[in-house]
């Protein structure tokens, strides 16, 4: 996440451009940085990498883009671009995001750390591989209302695991 301090609220793309022409191009290019992702006004967001520009809607459908699908890299047979995407929106819809959120490269199986010093194992909450495949141990007699399959973030989790609770 990274913040722009000294501002109301969040920051969109616009707001971003205008007061650091050029910041989000600068920041996908570099060697460690492997998406940026940025808000579009007030529904929509795009995704800035070194192979262009997509912009996704609500749902996370990909309305627009300059190349191919960015999310691909990331993706596999559990987890669709459509699905991160969603996921993304969904965190760009917290309070508490930063004003532009930045995904490290995923190549080759891996996430790409270029911290030498303080080099990381895994990347919680990253994307990209089996970081990406939570699991839920539960007896499903014990709690049927748990439907691990429709949940597709954190919060669908959250929710259900609080109806279980009232």
């Amino acid at each position: 996440n990274l913040y722009v301090r000294g501002t109301p609220g969040r920051l969109d793309e616009e707001s971003i451009e205008l007061r650091y022409p050029g910041l989000v191009e600068k920041l996908a290019r570099h060697p460690g940085i492997g998406l940026v992702a940025v808000r579009r006004g007030e529904s929509s967001f795009a995704l800035v990498g070194k192979n262009g520009t997509d912009v996704h809607g609500p749902d996370g459908q990909r309305l627009s883009g300059d190349g191919g699908d960015l999310l691909e890299t990331y993706a596999d047979s559990k987890v669709s671009s459509r699905m991160l995407a969603v996921q993304i929106k969904n965190y760009l819809d917290i309070a508490e995001s930063g004003d532009l959120v930045i995904f490290s490269p995923y190549e080759e199986g891996r996430t790409v750390d270029y911290n030498y010093k303080y080099t990381i194992i895994s990347a919680h909450g990253g994307m990209g591989g089996e970081q990406m495949h939570p699991f839920l141990l539960y007896d499903p007699a014990a709690a049927p209302q748990l439907r691990p399959e429709a949940m597709v973030d954190a919060r669908g989790l959250h929710e259900a695991l609080r109806g279980i609770l009232k």
